[in-house]
């Protein structure tokens, strides 16, 4: 049978009469559409015309209609805002009901919203909702609150958890990084103060000109390379129930390298340690390349001794032969390995200031951690697999190690740009603290802040200036810094289109963050000159703030209803409150969050100065270290009082066994006094 495709469209009109002639008569009147009909069937199909999907936003609607509610024509909104003319004519009109498609949701609108918002709240907290939850939590509202639904058993399925996921396109299944107690406290105050420290102390010995040299900074870290990739998605039949990958070598095998890279996009040559308690075999060091560093230690991880050597064989040396100008700052996180005395000193006297990140903020004020190693591991599995396709169950020994990691820096051709985004985005280079995200920091009661610039980092331009400046080199960032307030520019006629470009942008930024520190300013006297009866509300609960809008119209008009009734017509009114306070109920007890106790008593920690070769950090060690000695000391009297008793004790027991028994005379019996 042969088939033609028509559109519906145009062939419907003379189709009908077709349906009815005989095969014969068709083929004889219509040779050149060459169809092929029979009495009872045919062969024609149908090719239904393409589906017109709206191209526009609610919020562009939204727009529109307030433009042309305002005295523009419909065609003029239309034009502006991309939007049908038709659609602006129904929504003025009132002609649809409603502006989605399909049959009304289960949940109405208010309740989704109010779902939406506790979602985000527990998002921004640290603990994001799963589809389960949301499933389990919907199914507690609608059995408390007496909704009939068509849900199996009273629980949502997966289609509308699906549906209810396409309606607020907002959220998208994440996979969330794991965050520490110790690293979830972190406020945004405190990376704050941290900025301001090490720039008073470059400020105090005059060196803050550090900062604008990229060619001085430097950011050192280590991280472990596993020989075994984990977590890697795989093809298998749909009947297996169980899948395994196998490999040569343990999954709890890994190496530590320690990298170090420059703010101007350079690497430095890396360490590799390896578990030895003695030496070295000559083959893992000849197996390095000859300007790599290789070290022991007994388990494999960073020493105090090792990151010594490190400095000391690699970094200094390096510093010498590329004519590094001095000093140099280098950027470091605070474990105990890179702040001994020994370190301290000899970056002392080479010049090296040695800063100490603030603790628990690896992961937002470390560069290598932000934008480097992450793109080295995945160059690094690659490895991994390559050699296990090759050579399959042979175990990837130690010799092999710095040749892998070699291989992957080569297939690593990003790494300048990597690591010049890592020190943009940790606030390092440029220095700015504003740089930093800190929306990841979970908004918790106690890290609720406001700050003005985060507020501006919200807005497109400020994320688009941020791009730009990434993509920029050293010297263009340089010349349009010192050309910001230049009306033309005097630099490379090429660069004259991008110049103009930034310095807009940047414009730009700089008013967004003053109107940002106007709006907290007056917001602040507005709560300052708030009455004494407005300052005892409380205010809404989290999960309330999004609705109250669409709750104030409603009672507004309730109450202007009531006004005109009788009170006999008023006691629904009371109903329907009465129930919305249920309700309100059944949503606090299903969509809650998990509460968070502080400690009563909390253990003081003394946190070291940030610059460890400062003379503060000096003076810290000393009295650390005689603190620690009174400590000891005073284990050791304490230790020697319980050797004392000890003995007491021993000397007691021992006289009671020495003296003689006191034995008491037989009293006599009576008849041997007779």
């Amino acid at each position: 049978m042969q088939v033609h495709y028509f559109n519906s469209k145009i062939m419907f009109w003379w189709l009908l009469p077709l349906k009815m002639m005989s095969g014969f008569l068709v083929r004889q009147t219509m040779p050149v559409c060459q169809l092929t009909l029979n009495v009872c069937s045919t062969s024609v199909r149908f090719r239904m015309p393409p589906i017109k999907k709206k191209v526009y936003t609610a919020q562009a609607v939204a727009f529109a209609l307030d433009a042309a509610k305002r005295g523009m024509s419909i065609r003029q909104a239309a034009a502006r805002f991309n939007v049908p003319a038709g659609t602006l004519r129904d929504r003025l009109r009132n002609k649809y009901g409603k502006d989605k498609k399909g049959p009304s949701s289960i949940l109405n609108d208010r309740e989704e919203a109010r779902i939406v918002n506790w979602m985000e709240i527990a998002a921004r907290t640290g603990f994001p909702v799963t589809v389960k939850q949301l499933r389990v939590s919907v199914a507690q509202f609608v059995r408390l609150t007496k909704k009939i639904t068509p849900f199996k058993d009273g629980i949502p399925g997966r289609k509308w958890s699906k549906l209810f996921l396409r309606r607020h396109k907002q959220f998208s299944s994440r996979k969330p990084s794991i965050l520490a107690k110790h690293r979830a406290t972190v406020t945004e105050p405190q990376i704050r103060n941290w900025f301001k420290e090490v720039h008073e102390y470059l400020k105090e010995i005059n060196m803050t000109d550090l900062l604008d040299q990229p060619g001085r900074i430097f950011n050192l870290d280590e991280t472990a390379f596993q020989l075994v990739v984990k977590n890697q998605k795989c093809l298998a039949p749909k009947e297996m129930r169980h899948l395994h990958t196998v490999y040569a070598n343990n999954d709890k095998e890994s190496y530590t390298g320690l990298f170090t890279a420059c703010a101007d996009g350079r690497l430095l040559p890396p360490l590799v340690l390896f578990p030895y308690k003695r030496r070295i075999p000559a083959e893992i060091s000849l197996s390095a390349p000859h300007d790599w560093g290789v070290d022991k230690t007994d388990s494999g991880w960073m020493t105090g001794q090792a990151f010594f050597q490190f400095l000391k064989t690699i970094f200094q040396p390096w510093l010498v032969r590329e004519n590094i100008q001095l000093p140099v700052v280098l950027f470091v996180d605070g474990h105990k390995s890179h702040t001994t005395l020994m370190t301290t000193e000899f970056c002392t006297e080479n010049q090296i200031i040695l800063v100490a990140l603030y603790p628990n903020t690896t992961h937002l004020t470390q560069p290598l951690d932000v934008s480097f190693f992450g793109p080295l591991k995945k160059y690094w599995q690659e490895q991994i697999l390559k050699y296990r396709k090759k050579y399959g169950m042979i175990p990837i020994t130690k010799p092999q190690i710095c040749p892998l990691i070699k291989e992957a820096l080569l297939n690593f051709t990003s790494k300048e740009r990597a690591i010049r985004s890592g020190f943009m985005r940790s606030g390092i280079y440029p220095w700015c603290p504003d740089a930093i995200n800190y929306s990841s920091l979970p908004s918790n009661a106690s890290m609720d802040e406001s700050n003005d610039s985060s507020k501006a980092m919200e807005f497109p331009e400020v994320k688009l200036i941020r791009l730009l400046e990434s993509r920029l080199t050293i010297q263009q960032f340089h010349e349009f810094q010192q050309q910001e307030k230049s009306v033309e520019w005097p630099g490379n006629i090429c660069d004259t289109n991008l110049f103009y470009l930034w310095r807009n942008l940047k414009i730009t930024y700089n008013d967004l963050t003053n109107n940002a520190q106007e709006d907290n300013v007056s917001n602040n006297l507005k709560e300052n000159q708030m009455s004494d009866d407005e300052s005892d509300f409380e205010g809404f609960a989290e999960d309330e703030i999004d609705c109250r809008g669409a709750e104030q119209q409603a009672d507004f008009s309730r109450v202007a209803s009531v006004g005109s009734k009788s009170i006999e017509d008023a006691a629904p009114e009371n109903n329907e409150s009465d129930k919305e306070n249920d309700e309100d109920a059944a949503f606090s007890s299903s969509f809650s969050l998990p509460t968070t106790t502080k400690p009563t008593r909390r253990r003081e920690i003394l946190r070291p100065p940030t610059v460890a070769t400062s003379k503060q950090f000096a003076q810290f060690m000393e009295e650390k270290a005689k603190k620690k000695d009174a400590v000891e000391l005073e284990k050791q009297q304490k230790r020697k009082e319980r050797e004392l008793k000890r003995a007491k004790k021993e000397a007691e027991k021992q006289n009671k066994k020495r003296k003689p028994r006191n034995i008491r005379p037989k009293p006599r019996s009576q008849n041997v006094q007779n």
